[in-house]
């Protein structure tokens, strides 16, 4: 788990992946945590690592498309339904942006689905 810890914290200064993962085994194998287990296995706890948080890094990504996804098909239907209760453009936008969700976009972006 301190293996691991360390990697993000290494992580959370701005190193790479790699060079977090480097430096977290070093770190650790300098302060005697599983030296004998690293010191064997450094290379393959290496690539163990590396993959593992490239897949998290991979994953995340994946959702946060999926989450722009949903929120470009919710404004498509929101928009959708609005035109059938509001009578022009300008009440549609307006109704839009006061939802905080939407509330920063330009009217070009409303227009494009309206």
């Amino acid at each position: 788990m301190e293996l691991i810890y360390r990697i993000r914290q290494n992580q959370n200064c701005g190193m790479d992946t790699k060079d977090a993962v480097n430096a977290a085994v070093d770190s650790c194998i300098a302060d005697g945590i599983m030296k004998d287990f690293l010191l064997r296995h450094k290379a393959e706890v290496m690539n163990v690592c590396i993959t593992e948080f490239d897949e998290k890094v991979f994953i995340e990504g994946i959702r946060e498309e999926g989450r722009e996804e949903g929120r470009e098909e919710g404004l498509r239907a929101l928009i959708y339904s609005l035109r059938d209760f509001l009578p022009d453009f300008e009440s549609v936008y307006k109704a839009i942006i006061k939802n905080a969700e939407y509330s920063s976009l330009s009217r070009e972006d409303v227009r494009k689905y309206y």
